[in-house]
């Protein structure tokens, strides 16, 4: 199942997006893939990767039914790992349709539940997304705090690792943690609110 789930972010990677639904597509195919242990969490997993090979595809009305059924999948959990996951990808298809009110609303649940769990390994997605929300909406210092949190959580994750780990440099290569890495924290001008 692990093997799959990487495959499928492997094919996205490469834009190879009808590979990446076919990767996830086995996971949820029980004729392909039967019901195991856990199998309910690699099925969200898979739900999660399908909607991330939509979404840059740029096809976004499976990307939005995918994400909905996605969220409904992870609300019938307790867990706060896939919830907030499943938030963030709908305020990032919503953000993709130029809906901003509705990515506000997804990534403040979201928010929510990051206020109750400290789940480092979603939490930086979810405050990149954030960020990217309150950039659009004009609001400079919550985007700086957002960016800032993401990188925090992204470097709580790598000082997990040991610093010779090739885990440690493979996260830290990442694109999409390079992104958020590479992103100046402030993008404050002088004469913000905020500013010291």
């Amino acid at each position: 199942m692990v093997a799959r789930i990487c495959t499928g972010y492997l094919e996205i990677a490469m834009s190879n997006y009808q590979a990446a639904l076919a990767a996830f597509g086995a996971l949820r195919d029980f004729a392909i893939t039967p019901k195991s242990f856990l199998h309910w969490h690699w099925r969200i997993q898979a739900q999660l990767g399908a909607v991330e090979a939509h979404l840059s595809a740029g096809d976004l009305p499976r990307a939005n039914r995918e994400a909905a059924d996605l969220l409904e999948s992870a609300l019938a959990t307790a867990e706060p790992n896939l919830r907030a996951l499943a938030w963030e990808i709908n305020a990032r298809v919503a953000a993709a349709h130029g809906n901003w009110l509705k990515a506000r609303e997804h990534i403040d649940h979201a928010l929510e539940v990051l206020d109750k769990f400290e789940i480092p390994p979603s939490g930086w997605r979810v405050h990149r997304t954030a960020r990217t929300i309150c950039q659009a909406e004009g609001d400079g210092v919550m985007a700086a705090r957002h960016g800032a949190r993401a990188q925090e959580m992204i470097m709580t994750i790598a000082g997990s690792f040991e610093p010779d780990e090739p885990l440690r440099k493979c996260f830290l290569a990442a694109p999409a943690v390079r992104s958020v890495l590479e992103q100046p924290v402030s993008t404050l001008k002088q004469g913000d609110a905020g500013l010291s």
